[in-house]
C-alpha cells in the first residue's frame, strides 16, 4: 500500500521575519555564538542584580535598567543572526538535477526528479509535499508513492519517483513526441527538522520509438524558488 503525499505546512507568502532570515551563507560563527552568550549573560546579570538591590539609590537603578535594556536589545539582535545563518547555511541546499525517465521491458513508464545535497557537509532530510506529473493529457488520479522523502548524504544524489504510466497510456505514446510537465513542492533541511522549501516547475519532452524499446527525453525548467519555511 503506498501513501499519499501532504503539506507539511501551508505555503506562506514571505514576510518581513523571513526576508530578515532569507540569503546565502553558512552557520552561525564562533563570534556570533559567543556574542549571544556574551549579551544574554550580561542581561540576565543585571536583571539578577537589579531584583536583588530594590532599595539601591535611584540613580543607580536607572544605570541596571539602561544595561538590562541594552543587553536585551543586543540578545534579541544576536538570536535574530544565529537564526539568519543557520538557516542561511542551507538556502539552495537541495539541487534539482534533472529529470529521471525509465522505460521498462513490460512497458510501463516511470518519471522521477533526481535530487542533490549541495551544503556544505550536511546530511539533508526532505519530504515531499506536491508531485504532480502530466503527459500529454494523461495524468494519475491520486497517486500512491512508496514514500515522502528521505535522508541525502553530503554531496549524494537520490530521486524521487512518481508512480508509472501503464498499458494504453504508454501504447499511445510510442512513435510521438509528447509534452508534459512535472511540478513539486519539496521541503528539506538538517535532519528532522525542516526549514526551507524547494518549489519547481519544468516542460517535459519524451520520445518513445514506435517498438517501446527507447526513449529520449529533454526538460525546460519553468519556475524553480528556495525560500525559509
Amino acid at each position: 500500500m503506498g501513501k499519499h503525499l501532504a503539506p507539511v505546512r501551508p505555503r506562506a507568502t514571505k514576510n518581513a521575519l523571513a526576508q530578515i532570515l532569507d540569503g546565502h551563507g553558512r552557520l552561525a560563527s564562533a563570534r556570533d555564538l559567543t556574542a549571544l552568550i556574551v549579551s544574554g549573560a550580561a542581561w540576565l546579570g543585571t536583571f539578577i542584580a537589579g531584583a536583588g538591590f530594590p532599595t539601591v539609590a535611584l540613580p543607580y537603578q536607572i544605570a541596571a535598567a539602561t544595561v538590562a535594556g541594552a543587553g536585551a536589545m543586543s540578545l534579541t539582535n544576536q538570536l535574530i543572526r544565529f537564526a539568519r545563518r543557520y538557516r542561511e547555511g542551507y538556502a539552495w541546499g537541495l539541487s534539482f538535477e534533472n529529470i529521471s525517465v525509465t522505460l521498462s521491458v513490460a512497458g510501463p513508464l516511470q518519471i522521477g526528479i533526481r535530487l542533490r545535497n549541495a551544503t556544505s557537509g550536511h546530511p539533508l532530510e526532505y519530504q515531499v509535499e506536491r508531485y504532480h506529473v502530466v503527459m500529454g493529457n494523461r495524468a494519475i488520479a491520486n497517486p500512491d508513492f512508496a514514500n515522502d522523502g528521505g535522508i541525502i548524504t553530503n554531496g549524494g544524489e537520490s530521486a524521487f519517483l512518481y508512480p508509472a504510466f501503464e498499458g494504453q497510456h504508454v501504447l499511445e505514446f510510442r512513435g510521438k513526441d509528447v509534452e508534459g510537465s512535472v511540478e513539486a513542492d519539496i521541503v528539506y533541511g538538517p535532519p528532522a527538522r525542516f526549514v526551507r522549501r524547494l518549489h519547481l516547475k519544468t516542460k517535459t519532452y519524451i520520445s518513445i520509438s514506435a517498438d517501446g524499446k527507447e526513449v529520449s527525453f529533454q526538460t525546460q525548467p519553468i519556475e524553480t524558488t528556495d525560500e525559509p519555511i
